[in-house]
């Protein structure tokens, strides 16, 4: 536990060294995403949840300016807090798509929702909601940290009694044909 702990500070303390300089690291986006949503499918939170992944066609060649660890850490850490927000028992939708120069990753829940006094608060370092003092807090502003690296961004987009909706949005960096 300790040593994720100071695995997530490092990554948070260290935005500006993600990339080494002089170095473009990308990540094709699709492929990523459907390693990531195979991974989170073996995770004990998502036993029991319904995972979905909508890709679409149009994103399947692109790729964004953030390595593919990175972008892996962000989707994962999505998909493992909606399987929390579910009780680890409800649907999560991963959905991708094009807008414009834009590839945008939402994972969408059907849990608990979030409350609308703690939406300013989803993305300080240690805020947490989990009372078993089991996680850091420090998941979505790691997360955050690294869209913003890629020239992204990351946002809680919705919320209602039954479910959260948070995007990834990054620009597309190339495009393979």
């Amino acid at each position: 536990r300790v040593d994720a702990i100071v695995r997530e500070l490092n990554a948070f303390g260290l935005p500006a060294r993600i990339v080494p300089s002089g170095q473009v690291q990308v990540a094709r986006v699709v492929q990523v995403a459907r390693s990531t949503f195979a991974l989170a499918r073996l995770h004990k939170k998502c036993r029991l949840v319904q995972l979905q992944f909508d890709e679409g066609a149009v994103v399947e060649a692109c790729a964004v300016g953030i390595s593919p660890r990175h972008l892996e850490q962000i989707v994962l850490n999505l998909i493992i807090n909606a399987a929390d927000a579910t009780a680890n028992q409800g649907t999560i939708t991963v959905t991708l798509r094009r807008d414009g120069e834009m590839v945008e990753l939402a994972v969408e829940d059907n849990g608990e929702g979030i409350p609308k006094t703690l939406e300013n608060k989803l993305f300080e370092p240690f805020f947490t909601t989990k009372a078993d003092g089991a996680r850091s807090g420090l998941g979505l502003a790691v997360s955050r940290r690294l869209a913003q690296a890629g020239g992204g961004t990351l946002q809680l987009a919705a919320t209602s009694e039954v479910g959260s909706r948070f995007v990834l949005r990054l620009p597309i960096a190339s495009e393979f044909t």
